[in-house]
């Protein structure tokens, strides 16, 4: 066995004493370094949570403002489907039930309905209530009806009463009760 002088046997326990206390405070580094991964970690997986988020606020806000610009053209559209002119109606309907050769009795205008439209100052809705008095055949009445459903201007048709001719089984009385909205105006003062 080899023999070790002193000074090499302190100079040997020195070099264990470094030993150790380095792999102690690689030890330690590595815990921190541990630690700080694992925190970073934490972050990243927060981060990533925001950042999907966002994104699901993203898309839902991009959705909405599709919806948003899809509804403004409904709008747009809807707008153009009302009448803005009396005249039109009455031409309209003349139009329609000379198409189907319904013969008009009589036409009674009711109480108009005025509607505001909050996001609107310029311009209100008014629901021109009509009762059309006709006679025709079952037939033309369901033409007639026709044709104003597929009308390019809105008309609703709240009412129909219908009373047989006992004189002419074939033909019919009927009112039909319109209410045709059309676009009015605002008076500035």
């Amino acid at each position: 066995m080899a023999q070790f002088s002193k000074n090499d046997k302190l100079k040997l326990v020195a070099a264990v004493i470094i030993l150790a206390a380095a792999a102690y405070l690689f030890m330690q580094g590595f815990k921190g370094l541990q630690a700080r991964n694992k925190k970073l970690a934490e972050d990243i997986k927060k981060s990533r949570e925001e950042v999907s988020k966002s994104s699901a606020i993203y898309s839902a806000q991009d959705t909405l403002n599709a919806e948003i610009e899809n509804l403004d053209a409904q709008l747009a559209d809807t707008e153009n489907n009302f009448y803005e002119r009396s005249e039109d109606i009455f031409a309209d309907l003349n139009r329609y039930s000379s198409d189907v050769k319904l013969s008009v009795k009589g036409i009674e205008p009711l109480e108009r309905i005025k509607i505001d439209i909050p996001e609107r100052k310029d311009i209100h809705l008014e629901i021109l209530p009509l009762k059309l008095k006709v006679k025709c055949d079952y037939p033309q009445l369901m033409e007639f009806l026709a044709k104003i459903e597929k009308s390019e201007k809105l008309m609703v048709v709240p009412e129909i009463k219908i009373q047989a001719d006992t004189k002419d089984p074939w033909n019919h009385d009927a009112e039909v009760t319109l209410n045709i909205p059309f676009v009015m105006p605002n008076k500035t003062l």
